[in-house]
């Protein structure tokens, strides 16, 4: 049977119309795309490369947004990381050793603020779960190629301290440079723990930087015991204050010894009674100075002037018992923590 001209122009027609719509929806998948199941979003987005979630609504926004959210929540749950000075640090004298230690921190990111680099794939219709489906995720890569400038800047921040205090040869002197060191050092291993969310490939290769940033307080543990001390006292014939400036500052971990030749720090301790007879009373006014001092300086200072100390001339010894213990009651209070605020 013939067709007349019209049954062939509404053929033509409908040919048209379907290659116009197929087109038209060409960037929808029609098949389920990979990315769109967690079954297999591996083969789509490989996590060796990418970080990739799923979102899933009724529209395609809402969809991209909850996958963007899922993204976040990757990023901004709490990671626990360890790091650990693995150095064998030894003092100048080849016998003090400081054990290594492990340092367990919890690390809080804020994905929310910090989240960039964030791709999102086409929406897909899930026809059968009467829902709509979108993959936001991140190449690694790319993250790491923009966020690389932060890890550098932190970097350069902690080294600025560090490295000084690596230099100085004065020990406590370097405690000073290494306590420095805290914050710079504590914003650096946050910088690195979300470096190595992006890129734990590329975070690797910064493993020793991590070990320094762990290894400072080890380091000022062995500078304090590189700081070997010496009492060196005036007015003390019993060594009472001697014993107790001693025991205070090796409470913190500094080494004391008798021989001047092993000596690094001389404690100078002095005490002033500033005793007056006035008839049958006796009075002083107790001065208790102890400096630090190396063979060219003075590192610490501390002076104190008691409260007036009054009583008999005949019973002196109570007034002395009176003046250490007044004494002692200030260097208990102050010494350290005066001494710490210097070298801290």
């Amino acid at each position: 049977m013939c067709m007349n001209k019209y049954s062939v122009v509404g053929i033509i027609f409908a040919l048209n119309s379907l290659i116009i719509g197929c087109a038209s929806n060409s960037a929808v998948p029609l098949e389920k795309p990979l990315w769109a199941s967690y079954d297999t979003i591996e083969r789509a987005y490989p996590n060796e490369s990418y970080i990739a979630r799923i979102g899933f609504a009724s529209s395609a926004d809402a969809a991209g947004a909850l996958a963007e959210g899922e993204l976040a929540a990757y990023f901004s749950h709490t990671v626990q990381t360890s790091s650990t000075a693995t150095e064998n640090m030894v003092s100048k004298d080849g016998k003090t050793s400081i054990e290594s230690r492990s340092i367990a921190r919890t690390v809080k990111v804020d994905a929310l603020r910090d989240l960039f680099a964030v791709h999102r794939t086409e929406a897909w219709a899930d026809k059968k779960q009467k829902r709509t489906v979108v993959c936001a995720y991140i190449d690694r890569a790319e993250a790491w190629t923009l966020y690389e400038g932060h890890v550098i800047s932190a970097q350069k921040r902690f080294h600025s301290a560090y490295d000084a205090a690596i230099r100085e040869s004065d020990p406590l002197k370097r405690i000073v440079l290494l306590t420095q060191c805290a914050a710079p050092g504590e914003e650096y291993i946050e910088v690195l723990d979300y470096a190595r969310l992006l890129s734990p490939r590329a975070e690797g290769a910064y493993a020793k930087e991590r070990e320094a940033v762990a290894g400072v307080e080890n380091r000022i543990a062995l500078a304090k015991q590189e700081a070997v001390m010496r009492i060196v006292a005036k007015n003390d014939d019993t060594g009472r204050l001697s014993r107790m400036v001693e025991t205070l500052f090796s409470q913190e971990g500094f080494l004391f010894t008798t021989k001047a030749n092993q000596t690094v720090y001389e404690v100078l301790v002095s005490l002033e009674a500033h005793k007056q007879t006035h008839g049958d009373m006796l009075t002083c006014e107790p001065e208790i100075t102890v400096s630090v001092k190396n063979s060219a300086e003075i590192i610490f200072s501390y002076a104190k002037t008691l409260p007036r100390i009054n009583g008999f001339a005949e019973a002196a010894a109570l007034v002395d018992k009176k003046l250490y213990a007044s004494v002692e009651q200030e260097l208990n209070q102050s010494l350290i923590s005066e001494f710490n605020s210097v070298i801290k």
